[in-house]
């Protein structure tokens, strides 16, 4: 992903929009266009294009409101684990990885260090539906328990030591 953007940001035929909402897309026949805000609300620009890549997650319902029957989204957990030798946790030594043990209820996936001291460990498969994604609900009591207790067999290193956050999935029915 990265190599693609910075041959796009070399085209001077490709303008990237940075610090943007998609608010609205419209399709038609022969172009899309898309109504984009800045962040801080003050800009609004309207982009067409003759082909359009929607990659906006639990928030593809909102924006093509046909899609929204078919999907759902549901909340997961997700933690990234510090460790003192991210060597020890990098790509070299530890591939991205899916476990299904029967040792806990969902599957687990963990990715190692990208250039930090952190790798993830994330809950797979949770059936949390999120309604509005756009109301943030930070990490519960129970939820951050659910976390602990889910990875404790399978990552050897001190979990006091970690930052557990929420990810939505987007689903199709």
């Amino acid at each position: 992903m990265q190599i693609a953007m910075d041959q796009a940001r070399e085209s001077e035929s490709i303008e990237i929009l940075e610090e943007t909402k998609v608010v609205s897309i419209q399709e038609w026949p022969d172009r899309v266009q898309l109504h984009v805000v800045s962040n801080n609300g003050d800009d609004r620009i309207l982009v067409e294009t003759r082909r359009l890549l929607v990659s906006a997650g639990a928030w593809t319902g909102q924006l093509l409101p046909d899609w929204k029957p078919l999907l759902q989204v549901h909340r997961q957990l997700q933690g990234w684990i510090t460790v003192d030798n991210p060597k020890e946790y990098d790509t070299t030594r530890m591939p991205a990885w899916v476990m299904d043990t029967g040792k806990t209820v969902r599957p687990l996936y963990g990715i190692p260090c990208d250039g930090d001291n952190q790798f993830k460990v994330a809950i797979h498969g949770r059936e949390d539906l999120v309604v509005d994604p756009t109301v943030q609900r930070p990490v519960s009591k129970e939820e951050e328990n659910e976390w602990r207790k889910a990875t404790e067999h399978a990552v050897n290193v001190p979990h006091d030591t970690c930052t557990i956050a929420p990810c939505l999935y987007t689903m199709t029915n």
